[in-house]
């Protein structure tokens, strides 16, 4: 069994221990009775768990946290967000239910200037896959093999304002999620802030 498998099996058990600490409780695990939280309890912070599965959905509702949809990992997860409001169980996280979903998302003024930026991104995180990791691709790196696999698979919202909008809008329509969390990955700060400024243009 990999460590992986591990950390699924006692992924409760530490769950259970987190809110033991948070709530000034004995931990379920023996080894950590004698821990103490430091600098001391306050208000409980925002604790959220990011989610590809069912049964990261099934553990959120459990355990009463907020759930923030892994749109970026998995493009068939937003059903989920039904189940979760349904099964949703009140503790120190919070009383209600609180859906976000995460979302990898370039936009530029023009779909090809979006897939220009995108690619960049693209190269790097399948080299990561393979092992590789060094310097961010630049532009003409990545120009020489664009392989745009994440567009094509659903996984990045790419493209100009008005493509973005209605992806975005969709995955809004599906969770009526509380929160949007873009993330955007590219060569320059300058594109990214501009891709961050197109999208908030979106919701003003």
């Amino acid at each position: 069994m990999d460590l992986r498998q591990l950390d699924l099996i006692f992924f409760p058990t530490k769950m259970n221990d987190l809110r033991s600490f948070l709530s000034n409780q004995t931990p379920e695990t023996k080894s950590f009775e004698n821990v103490n939280v430091t600098p001391g309890l306050g208000d409980v912070p925002d604790t959220w768990l990011l989610v590809s599965s069912e049964q990261g959905a099934d553990y959120a509702s459990f355990f009463g946290l907020p759930m923030s949809l892994a749109y970026f990992i998995n493009q068939d997860c937003l059903h989920l967000a039904k189940p979760y409001r349904e099964n949703f169980q009140k503790s120190i996280f919070g009383d209600s239910p609180q859906v976000s979903v995460a979302v990898f998302a370039i936009c530029a003024e023009t779909n090809e200037e979006a897939n220009l930026l995108a690619s960049s991104a693209s190269i790097w995180r399948e080299n990561v896959s393979k092992g590789i990791f060094g310097p961010f691709p630049t532009l003409e790196e990545a120009t020489k093999k664009i392989k745009d696999k994440d567009k094509e698979e659903g996984k990045s919202i790419v493209g100009d304002q008005k493509y973005v909008e209605g992806q975005l809008m969709k995955i809004l329509e599906e969770t009526n999620a509380d929160e949007l969390k873009i993330i955007t990955i590219c060569e320059s700060m300058s594109s990214k802030k501009e891709s961050y400024r197109l999208i908030k243009e979106i919701f003003s």
